[in-house]
């Protein structure tokens, strides 16, 4: 009888402890991971972890940007299949039969924006999700494979967000810039909102406070660069060389790769790319990190969504199908 209290005293003290979310009862993968859950997803070794790079793109897409971003995305993962990344567009100025190509390509397209403005009201939020999700469906890009969120100015609307997610039948947001958890002992992996954080996580905005099952957070760590922390590689000063890009995206990669591996996301605009240096040193930090890791993996925001939902160990992932071509 003792050891069954201890036990169960045991259990009472986690789920307290994670604001009533257990990853060993009532909060398991593919829907549902706690935010306290440091673990590496499906418990694996971390050896037989992936690092995996997110590369995403905010605002318009046209033909100005579409030779810029068509550079980067020239090299393959260890499966053979060419790198993708994430597009989320605003929908005016974006030429949306260039967005359905890319689509078409294996890029994954979420929302952003009308126009560059971040509705104020949960009704219009919801609208300008309804809109965008229509807009690009009209276009013939899939609506079932747009899942994904981030606000402009990386600023996130908690709530209001969140439910707008959910009415449009979308699956996460990936705007939440913290400043909190942005070092290589307390990087966070994704979670869901079916037991909500107490705290705000987002540096520019607020996080959802409310339950949300099933709908997931992908937290955007700050970047470090000469003793400054920055939200994007736009963001932070004193990147005047094609050196210090390679320097910036590899000392973050770098950070992530040596700890506990992860997702190292990057969030790049049209203004990085248009500066020469900038591209130059991006694509070369690209091409390193394939280069140079058997276990580095470039890769969509909804890809690594599913790799977080069913984890693959390193030997197994040349056949997992979200990574496929």
């Amino acid at each position: 009888m003792s050891l069954l209290l201890a036990a169960l005293a045991t259990l009472v003290l986690r789920v307290t402890a994670q604001g009533g979310c257990d990853p060993a009862s009532n909060c398991q993968l593919p829907n549902c991971r706690c935010f306290l859950d440091s673990a590496v997803p499906g418990g694996l070794n971390m050896s037989d972890v992936p690092q995996l790079v997110v590369l995403t793109m905010d605002y318009i897409l046209n033909e100005e940007y579409e030779p810029l971003y068509n550079q980067i995305f020239v090299v393959n993962n260890p499966n053979g299949c060419e790198i993708r990344g994430t597009f989320f567009v605003q929908d005016q100025g974006s030429n949306l039969g260039l967005v359905k190509r890319y689509a078409d390509g294996g890029f994954e397209i979420g929302i952003n924006s009308i126009d560059g403005t971040i509705p104020t009201t949960e009704g219009d939020m919801v609208n300008m999700m309804k809109t965008v999700k229509q807009d690009l469906k009209t276009a013939g890009i899939d609506d079932t494979k747009v899942k994904g969120v981030r606000l402009p100015q990386l600023a996130t609307s908690g709530d209001t967000e969140f439910t707008a997610i959910g009415n449009n039948g979308l699956l996460y947001d990936a705007g939440c810039v913290t400043n909190q958890y942005d070092q290589q002992l307390n990087y966070k992996w994704p979670f869901t909102y079916d037991y909500p954080p107490t705290e705000n996580l987002c540096t520019t905005g607020t996080s959802a406070t409310r339950k949300y099952p099933g709908k997931w957070q992908v937290l955007v760590a700050d970047l470090t660069w000469k003793g400054n922390k920055c939200p994007s590689p736009a963001g932070c000063a004193g990147v005047d060389t094609q050196k210090d890009v390679f320097d910036l995206l590899y000392n973050n990669f770098a950070s992530h790769y040596e700890g506990n591996k992860e997702p190292y996301v990057i969030v790049l605009d049209p203004l990085w790319m248009k500066t020469d240096y900038k591209l130059e040193g991006t694509i070369e930090f690209v091409d390193y990190v394939r280069a140079a890791f058997d276990d580095v993996w470039v890769v969509t925001a909804d890809q690594m969504l599913q790799w977080v939902q069913t984890p693959t160990k390193n030997s197994d992932l040349n056949n997992f199908a979200p990574f496929q071509c």
